[in-house]
């Protein structure tokens, strides 16, 4: 089969479904669907310089990506991505859009004992299950959820925050945003709730 043919297989389904009550995850992975749809050849194009096929598993962690960008976390990490971008003081390679955006993925991602139990930020994008669990008294993490990352992941989720620093992302990003507020507004307003449930 050809590399194209092999890129058409490709499901773009994340290592965990985006969650219900967090649209972002959502209307994120559905823009991510409809880009790759309409021209698969894309993936290769994002993940060229890792200099590995492309497959299932950088498919899923591409989407695994995408579905994070729209919860609480994602946005943090964009917004202080996009901050960078104001700053005139900075030189060398974080001229770049794409240089500062992986300067705040590197402070992202770095392991700090007291912030969500010391975990990553790519362990809780790529948690093959939750990553906490409930103990009699408290909530611990679970490191066998991280167990499957590799550093081929590492790789690919670089080359997605690579991708996000630029014109198709920032469009996407654009695209989303009156989609999020709108369905957020949905989950806030009383009048789709049933009648009798607390309105508050």
């Amino acid at each position: 089969m050809t590399e194209q043919g092999e890129l058409l297989d490709l499901v773009h389904i994340p290592i965990r479904p985006p969650r219900a009550g967090t649209p972002g995850e959502g209307i994120y992975l559905q823009l991510w669907q409809d880009y790759m749809a309409a021209d698969p050849g894309r993936l290769h194009s994002i993940l060229w310089s890792t200099g590995s096929s492309v497959g299932q598993r950088e498919a899923s962690v591409c989407a695994s990506y995408m579905t994070f960008m729209g919860c609480n976390c994602g946005s943090c990490f964009t917004h202080a991505a996009e901050q960078l971008l104001t700053l005139s003081d900075l030189h060398s390679y974080t001229h770049s859009a794409e240089g500062r955006f992986l300067m705040a993925w590197a402070l992202e991602n770095r392991r700090s004992r007291g912030v969500n139990g010391g975990i990553r930020t790519i362990e809780a994008m790529l948690a093959k299950s939750d990553a906490f669990v409930a103990t009699a008294f408290d909530r611990r993490v679970d490191w066998d959820a991280f167990s499957d990352i590799t550093t081929a992941d590492y790789d690919t989720v670089e080359c997605m925050v690579a991708w996000w620093s630029g014109r198709d992302a920032a469009e996407m990003r654009a695209i989303a945003k009156s989609m999020i507020e709108a369905a957020n507004k949905r989950i806030w307003s009383s009048i789709f709730k049933p009648q009798g449930a607390n309105h508050d």
